[in-house]
Order: structure tokens, then sequence, then C-alpha cells
């Protein structure tokens, strides 16, 4: 079974997305941040305890502060990335196609490249919160240096 951060609720309190959305439309995105990006931010020891502290319902001091201040947020926007570039589409024995909207009219291209690169800028902009932070506290499983994360890090500000 696979475990995700992030709970039903979290997105839509985030963002201005629906609560009506179906949360299994949400989940391969949600994933797919947290495997993408999540992983390689904290690094790999750091998310495997924190995975198992949450599958455990034990997360606590330093640990529960980087899940709730950093983590939910960071994947938070790291998934409506992924599902404003995903979302749109259905794959299906037919091949390829767009999702039929019952009472709204479709984004244009420019409109949702717009917003995936707002959500892009909102999720790097934590990930740079969590850098600052990791700079600021002792966490074992951290093991990163200030060269790597900024380095590494695939922030493009824009302005």
């Amino acid at each position: 079974m696979i475990t995700l951060f992030l709970k039903e609720n979290d997105i839509p309190a985030l963002t201005s997305f629906s609560g009506n959305i179906d949360a299994d439309s949400l989940k391969p995105h949600i994933f797919t941040a947290q495997t993408n990006d999540i992983k390689r931010i904290l690094g790999t020891d750091l998310y495997n305890k924190m995975l198992a502290d949450y599958e455990a319902d034990a997360l606590t001091g330093l640990y529960k502060t980087i899940y709730e201040d950093y983590l939910v947020p960071m994947e938070v926007y790291f998934a409506c990335m992924y599902y404003m570039t995903f979302g749109g589409s259905k794959i299906n024995n037919n091949g390829v196609t767009k999702v039929a909207f019952d009472n709204g009219v479709a984004l244009s291209e420019s409109e949702t490249n717009r917003l995936i690169g707002v959500f892009r800028q909102l999720a790097n902009n934590n990930e740079l919160f969590f850098y600052e932070y990791m700079n600021t506290v002792e966490v074992l499983e951290y093991n990163r240096s200030s060269d790597d994360e900024y380095n590494n890090n695939p922030v493009i500000p824009w302005y």
C-alpha cells in the first residue's frame, strides 16, 4: 500500500481547488509530487524517517514541524502543478481525450500554463523556506550541505 503524506482536504484548504474534486483524480499527482519532489528535497534518510513516523502517527518535535510547516505546503503546491499539467486529459482505450466540463469552459493553454507556473513558484518558494529552516536546526537524518541546497535547487526565479 502506498502512503501519501497529504490528507484529502489539504489541497482545497491551501489552494483555490474546489473541495468537490474527486480525491482519486488527485492521488496520482500527489504521489508524483511526493516521490519526485518531496523525496528529493528531504533526502532519502529523512524521507524514510518522516514516512515511517507518519504511518505510525508518531510525528513529534522537529519532524512534526517539518511535516506541518514545510512538507505539506510543498507537496500541495507540487501536486497542484502536476494536476494542472495532466488533469485536463484522460488516457483511455480511445487514446488521450480532454476532460469534459459540465458547467464551465476549459482554460486556454496560456492561462493553464500561467497557473502551472504559479503553483511551481509557490512550491519552489516553500522549498527555499524549508532549506532556510533546516540551516537553523540539527536533524540527524538530513545530510545536505548548504552548497547542495542551492546548486541542486530547480528554482527559476521569475518576476
